[in-house]
């Protein structure tokens, strides 16, 4: 539920992104994992920004001290996604490709709704400087 609100109030967040594309069968695996995606939008250690927004108050409450008795808060299987771009980093990528080369079919004419899926879309289609936080053998 935490995390359903959270892709409510931060739809562009990276792990949003990856929520997506779960539930629509782009991707599947332990990263799909509700508390993989929890992971990887609330917990500093993982480079998003989220941490600190209301949506991740229990995620903290529960995960926030080593003397906790849930597993999924220290268990490897339920770990963040690795090396997942954060969102502002993602936003950030978007904006300078786009910005260097405004022609690119993947950029976005408007808001970005998802940042994280512009930048692999980009990314992949060229691999060019400001491709560095994003790789596909990541």
């Amino acid at each position: 539920r935490d995390f359903d609100s959270l892709c409510t109030t931060h739809p562009t967040a990276s792990a949003c992104s990856v929520r997506r594309r779960c539930t629509s069968g782009g991707v599947s695996g332990a990263y799909c994992n509700p508390w993989s995606l929890l992971h990887s939008a609330c917990s500093a250690a993982w480079g998003e920004t989220l941490s600190d927004s209301p949506e991740c108050a229990s995620f903290k409450a529960l995960c926030g001290s080593e003397q906790t008795a849930v597993t999924q808060c220290f268990d490897a299987q339920h770990a963040g996604v690795p090396r997942l771009v954060p969102t502002d980093k993602a936003e950030e990528g978007v904006k300078q490709l786009c910005a260097a080369m405004p022609d690119m079919p993947q950029c976005p004419k408007g808001d970005d709704a998802d940042p994280l899926g512009t930048l692999s879309a980009l990314c992949l289609s060229m691999q060019m400087t400001g491709c560095e936080a994003w790789s596909d053998d990541a």
